[in-house]
């Protein structure tokens, strides 16, 4: 599995097909292939397109955001998948009881 460490400012992470493009100034700097991915670590202002930032959270690519010095200001992951069963499991279940609540209300 591949680091991406993204160290240039101003730069932008876009998806393109099953790759990731960084563009400075609208140019190509690099194309990686996203299944070789583990994590991203974008150090000061460059930012993700939302179709990027879609494919590594649907790839499990954690991202990480820095100053340019170093300092962790936050990182984006997807929901382990633990959690988003037993956040849709919740789902249905407040579903449910809105329904025998309306129902109750209404006899």
């Amino acid at each position: 599995m591949t680091s991406l460490y993204v160290l240039e400012q101003g730069c932008q992470l876009s998806k393109d097909g099953e790759y990731l493009a960084v563009y400075q100034q609208n140019r190509i700097m690099q194309k990686l292939p996203l299944p070789l991915l583990e994590r991203i670590l974008i150090f000061g202002r460059s930012h993700l397109t939302l179709d990027a930032t879609r494919a590594c959270l649907k790839r499990e690519i954690l991202v990480a955001y820095l100053s340019q010095q170093g300092w962790l200001y936050g990182s984006l992951s997807p929901l382990s998948r633990g959690k988003g069963r037993l956040w849709s499991l919740q789902k249905q279940l407040t579903a449910v009881f809105i329904r025998m609540y309306q129902d109750n209300q209404s006899e």
